[in-house]
């Protein structure tokens, strides 16, 4: 088994002919991917909490839908899946979610949040 790096998302263990790793690769890149258009091109905090969340929502399931349909080739695969790989999709969720409670919250106290952009 060799490890091949793949920027934000981290090592990746690697196989000779794996569609499961190329397919949950793809969905964490296209998720990166959309999240990053979201923070550079929306203003509004709400607004990219929302876009955030629907994004994550939609990579978790498409990993979902991988995982039912096929199985790990070895321990190790999967094993790296639900230690590395999910908690990324996972973890975006997270944080988009937090962040939509924390701007209502503001909202409803009257705080006026400035964007850092």
């Amino acid at each position: 088994m060799f490890w091949k790096f793949y920027g934000k998302i981290g090592l990746i263990p690697t196989y000779k002919t794996d569609i499961l790793k190329t397919a949950i690769t793809q969905i964490i890149k296209g998720l990166y991917n959309e999240l990053n258009n979201i923070e550079s091109e929306i203003e509004d905090i709400l607004l990219k909490s929302e876009q955030g969340i629907i994004h994550s929502k939609k990579a978790y399931n498409q990993l979902k839908n991988v995982i039912a349909d096929k199985e790990f080739n070895t321990k190790a695969q999967e094993i790296h899946f639900f230690k590395y790989l999910k908690p990324k999709v996972c973890s975006k969720l997270v944080y988009y979610v937090r962040l939509l409670i924390l701007r209502v919250k503001d909202q409803e106290e009257g705080i006026e949040v400035k964007s850092n952009t």
